[in-house]
């Protein structure tokens, strides 16, 4: 298939254009060895978007989904665990907390407290070296 010449710029490695109808749509593909066929086959992996000439590349509304879910901060699961405990059990003493600082102050105070105990409790001295107390790549 040929494409038209206003589609070849939007042409990448590891992306295909295919023509469906009358709309050019991008998806990116892998390749992979098949030990059974002794050759690489291509792989679709996802749609990324529709390739229009008015508009250009207009990225479908999955991959733009998919996208801003890579780009939040990730969260260990167990920490928010224990910070949810901790929340619940110490209801009164937030309260309190909240009455002598503001909302956001209280709310790390709590944070960083409750993390110190439950690392301590651990046995777990230097979780900073470890990486635990650093945001996840």
């Amino acid at each position: 298939m040929s494409l038209p010449d206003w589609i070849l710029p939007f042409k990448e490695p590891h992306t295909e254009i295919k023509q469906i109808k009358n709309g050019f749509y991008k998806y990116q593909v892998a390749y992979v060895y098949s030990k059974e066929k002794k050759k690489t086959e291509k792989k679709t992996i996802r749609l990324l978007g529709k390739i229009t000439e008015q508009h250009g590349f207009v990225p479908s509304a999955k991959d733009e989904l998919r996208r801003k879910g890579d780009e939040l901060p990730q969260v260990d699961i167990k920490i928010f665990g224990v910070f949810n405990l901790f929340s619940e059990l110490m209801k009164e003493e937030c309260a309190s907390l909240k009455g002598f600082f503001t909302n956001d102050a209280a709310e790390i105070m709590l944070s960083f407290s409750m993390m110190r105990r439950v690392l301590r409790t651990h046995g777990i001295s230097n979780a900073n070296k470890k990486g635990w107390l650093l945001p996840h790549a």
